[in-house]
Order: structure tokens, then sequence, then C-alpha cells
């Protein structure tokens, strides 16, 4: 290999020449002597037969030949250097350097979460970390000073390559008493109304975010009064949300708790879409740590895909999102969103009308005929609960009573709780399968679905696609997910499971698996805390309060997506003991089971799937509970 140390020390010789405009001083200042000095710039003039040196002015000065001969020389230099570089990173067993090139929002966003997992799982490599506005890092990609650029969606040049790791929506962050009307719950499309004349803080324009903000703005022809410019993300947020005007940032990016003061206002992300990408020199697809980073970040973000169409929507009470890998995507989302409103028109109890809610309404009168999508869910529920294991579909008098999740929560006595107990017996449902017909047979009753539904509407969606042959997609119904067709990991998908005790989309465990539903229960989910004491929503219908026992956190892994709702209901009302040893003996389910004091236990044929646990949770196979 070349040997750059001469090189090394003519660019040193002539850089410092040329600011000293003497030999005798350089030779000084560099710890050598003025013959040596000398001797090594005529060695250079010789070969070359040009002067790099003007010999007759004082001080001395570069001569044109001279001082092209040092930016030559330089410019050979850092490319050896860069070119060094890279070739150490094919070197499986070098102490490997991964330079990572960020902007503001990503570091503070999306940088966090992958950084700990890839720091546990390759211990030997070092992270170096350049954080500059987007295009700045994405021009050090070009230039091979650094090798990935983590951020959004850059400018796309033939020479580099790209994998999309995320593609979220925007929020706007802005006063309640700037907005006339209602606070809308579900994702808007069009922010005029909440930003025409409206103050804005924004960034800088060398952000990529900023660049799909402006063309939004531009698009829908909004007209803010820019008050502010920022160089950081982070600093925007923090001016809207302490009031200082409003500010439109990456959804990710929203804090787990807002000022009461401020609105939060999703817009729809099929109007504003944010592309979370990594992007690298196209030769550098072979080098191991790039793609072991790479790895890394896709399974922290395990259920975005780049190449499928995405619809997100609010519905049966939590977030939806919809992904698909279709030719006529637009068309089948549309269809999964239409079965969904149909669902749970037919299936709520949080509203007047339903027909789960004629059934309740009609308890102790007469029966009620329903649809057969409804009673073949009443059905399969029914049968579950004379098992008597926890999961109750007669439990809604209960539900009701608490409202956890809902504005008029509370902790009833005990008293009220004994009597609504008393309505909660499954063994007073009534079915009659010839004429489709339920009858709760007691005044008072009320069936509540909700611990099996979304389970139910999942597992129908994915018929739904199924039938229309749709090979790969993603069914998320508020963290129920359902997997469609082959994942990206030789098949397989990465899942992410849910840390208890941290916001969502923040992983406790990654497992991977086969196309199946994984449906995730916690006491983290919905809670009410009274007088300093939380009580959590998975209610007990044998005593009418929050299960106490040691899980905080059940994680099923099925087939179906309704025997995972009804198997993480089981599994918290039994502990992790009996949960655990019910689940062995149940074909095609396993679970992951999580204590109070982050011990996690799982199911035998899970443990080879666990690709990563996080370091604050301790990981205890079966055998650790003989």
């Amino acid at each position: 290999m070349v040997n750059f140390n001469k090189e090394n020390q003519i660019i040193k010789i002539l850089t410092t020449l040329r600011d000293v405009g003497s030999i005798s001083r350089t030779a000084e200042q560099l710890y050598l002597t003025q013959p040596t000095v000398s001797k090594l710039i005529r060695q250079e003039e010789d070969k070359y037969h040009v002067q790099l040196i003007d010999r007759k002015q004082h001080p001395l000065k570069l001569t044109a030949a001279g001082e092209f001969y040092l930016e030559s020389i330089q410019n050979l230099n850092h490319s050896y250097q860069l070119m060094a570089n890279q070739l150490s990173l094919f070197h499986p067993y070098l102490s490997q350097t991964i330079t990572i090139g960020v902007n503001p929002a990503v570091a503070v966003s999306i940088l966090p979460k992958i950084l700990p997992i890839f720091k546990n799982t390759y211990p030997e490599v070092k992270i170096r970390i350049m954080e500059s506005p987007s295009i700045a890092v994405e021009q050090h990609l070009l230039d091979q000073e650094i090798d990935v650029y983590l951020g959004m969606k850059p400018s796309y040049h033939d020479f580099l390559s790209y994998q999309s790791i995320y593609t979220g929506g925007g929020i706007l962050l802005i006063k309640k008493d700037q907005i006339d009307g209602a606070i809308p719950k579900q994702p808007v499309n069009d922010l005029s109304p909440y930003l025409n004349n409206q103050e804005l803080v924004i960034e800088t324009n060398d952000s990529g975010f900023q660049h799909v903000v402006d063309s939004y703005l531009t698009q829908l022809n909004i007209s803010p009064k820019i008050i502010l410019e920022t160089a950081n993300i982070e600093t925007a947020k923090n001016l809207a949300l302490a009031g200082y005007g409003a500010t439109i940032i990456p959804e990710n990016m929203l804090p787990e708790f807002v000022n009461q003061d401020i609105a939060v206002i999703y817009i729809n992300p099929d109007v504003f879409k944010v592309d979370f990408t990594i992007a690298y020199q196209s030769h550098s697809k072979n080098i191991e740590i790039i793609n072991q980073f790479i790895d890394t970040a896709q399974q922290v973000f395990p259920n975005r895909r780049s190449n499928m169409q995405h619809l997100e929507i609010y519905g049966l009470g939590t977030d939806i999102n919809l992904s698909i890998s279709s030719s006529n995507a637009t068309d089948e989302l549309k269809s999964a969103q239409e079965l969904i409103k149909n669902y749970e028109d037919l299936l709520t109890v949080n509203r007047a009308k339903s027909e789960v809610m004629s059934i309740n309404q009609a308890a102790g009168n007469h029966p009620v005929q329903v649809s057969e999508i409804t009673y073949n869910l009443i059905e399969r529920a029914t049968q579950v609960s004379l098992q008597n294991k926890g999961f109750n579909i007669a439990i809604g008098p209960i539900v009701k009573l608490w409202s956890i999740g809902f504005d008029n929560a509370n902790v009833p006595d005990d008293d009220q709780i004994q009597q609504r107990l008393a309505l909660t017996d499954p063994q007073n449902i009534k079915l009659d399968k010839v004429n489709r017909t339920v009858y709760l047979t007691k005044a008072g009753m009320e069936i509540d679905l909700g611990a099996i539904a979304k389970g139910y509407i999942a597992d129908a969606i994915k018929a739904l696609w199924t039938s229309h042959n749709i090979d790969q997609g993603i069914i998320d119904l508020g963290g129920n997910l359902l997997f469609i067709g082959p994942g990206d990991h030789n098949g397989y998908w990465n899942v992410g499971i849910q840390d208890p005790d941290q916001i969502r989309d923040k992983p406790m465990m990654i497992i991977q698996t086969s196309p199946k539903s994984v449906v995730t229960s916690g006491i983290y989910e919905r809670f009410l805390k009274k007088a300093g004491k939380i009580y959590h929503h998975i209610l007990d219908s044998q005593t009418g309060y929050p299960m106490q026992n040691d899980i905080k956190s059940a994680s099923i892994i099925s087939d179906k997506s309704i025997d995972g709702e009804i198997w993480s209901t089981i599994s918290f009302y039994e502990g992790i003991q009996q949960g655990i040893a019910d689940l062995e003996k149940q074909p095609d389910i396993e679970g992951i089971l999580v204590t109070k004091d982050n011990q996690i236990y799982v199911t035998s044929g899970i443990i080879d799937s666990i690709l990563w646990v996080h370091p604050d949770y301790q990981l205890n196979n079966k055998k650790g509970l003989d």
C-alpha cells in the first residue's frame, strides 16, 4: 500500500512556509533542521521541474505552481485516507468505526431509539456522530466524510443507495385559545383554519423537514405569519409548547406530556408525509458494519415498509394503521376502512345505537336478532367466558361503572361493584343459533366486546385482503398487529414488543416471526389515577376491581388475532406460573409475559426467535419457572 508519510510531511512544510514566509521559521515550528526543509522542497521541485517557492520575495511565498501542487497533494492525500478508511470497513476482524451523519430532528427523535440497540448488539463498534442540517449532512456523505446519512429523504444521487426505515406524518402544536371551535380528534387534511395569519415558528431552509412543511403550505395556499426561524426543530417545538407561536413537527417528536393549554392536531399522512431513510455510498453495500446498522434501524421500526402504501385513521377508540403492497392498494385500503366502520357500527358499546347496544337495552325483556357478524363474535366470546379463566363478555356493567379511559372515569364504591358483579354471569347469555338471537336474561346486564373485537376485525380484514390476492400487508389496530405475507428478513417479520414503561414505539424486545398476529395488552395502556393510586383498565370479573398480580404486560403470537386477544386476557388473569403453563398447551400460540419487576417469561416455542432484549429487562426461559 502507498506510504503517504512523505506527502504528509511536505504538506505540513508548504502550509507552514506559506503562513510564516521563512524556511528557518518553518523548520523551527516543525522541529526540523533548516537543511532538511530546504532539501525536501528541492526534491519535489526537481521531480516536477517547477519552482514551488518564489525565493526572490521576502517573506517567501508559494508560486502559482506551488499553490497548485499543495492543493493537489492535499486532495490526493484526503482521497487516500478515505479509501483506506472504507477498505478497513470490509475487514471483519478489525475494530470498526461507523460515522453517522444526522440532522437535528433525527438526532433528537430517532437516533436515541436506534443507537442503544446497535451498541448492545455490536459492542466492539465505535460510533461517531456528525450532526448538521440535512443539506450539509448529505454533502458530507457525497464527500465520503461519513459512512451513512440518517435523516429525512434526501435528494437522490446515482452513486448513493437508500433504505427507508420509517414513514411518518406531521403534527401541529398550537395554543388552544387560538382555535375557533372544537379541536379535531382525527387527522386533518388542511391546516388553513388554524394557520392562516397565525404566528408560526419554522426551521431554516437548510432543513429537510422544513422543505416538507414549505411544500405542504404552498400546495394548500396556507399563509401563516413567520415570527421566527431556528436551525433546530427541537427549539421550535419547545417554543410552541411554551406558547410562543405555533409550529409543525414530525409525529415521532411529540413529547409524552403536553401542556393542557396546547392543542395537538395530527395532519393526514396522505397529504403530509415524512420519509426517514438511511443513505450510503453505493459501493458500500457489501460493507458488513453498514448493513448491520441498517438492519438494526429497520428492527427498531419493523412495521413501516417503504414499498407499501399506508392509511392512518382513528377508529375503534384507537389509532389504526393499515399498510399494503398492491397495485390496487388505494381501493383495498378503502375497503378495509369501510369494513372497520361497518363492524364498529355493529359492535360498539360507546354509542347509543349498535346491534350490541340493542342487545344490552333489551336485557331482561326479550331476545334480539342480530347480523351474522355480531352473532358469531358473541357466540365465540360466550364460549370462552364460560371457561371461567378471566375472560368475560358479560363484564359490561363493571366496565361502565369504572369507565377507565373516558372523561367520566371514577373509583366506585364497593357496594356499587358488588351490585354490578351480580349482573356479570355469562350463564345468563342465551344464544339461539337458528334464529340468530341473543338474550340477556337479567335486566341491567351488558355485553362488552372491547377485549375481543379488535382481533375479530383484524382477522376479517386479513380474510378480505387474502380473498383479493393481497400477498403482503400489515394490519395495526392500536398495537394489535397482524401480518400478511413474507417480511423483509428472509421472509420473516421483525416485531418490536412495546416497553410497558415507555411511550408507544419504544421496544422492550424484538422478536422475529412468520406472518402471524402479535397482540399486546398491558396495565400501562389506560389507567385512572386517584388519590395517588393508579387503577388500570384490565378488570377482574370475579372481584370487580383491576386485576392484581405480578404481570404488567402480556403479548400473544398466534395465527388468528382473535386468539391473541383472548389469551392475553387469560394470561393476565392466571398470572406468570399458570399463564405460561396454559399457553404451552395451546397449539400454534406463543406468549411473552412481563412482570412488574422487569422479568420476561416466554413460552418455549418463541425463545429462539428473540433478537434483542432491552438491558433494563431480564429474560427467563420456561425452565426458570420450574
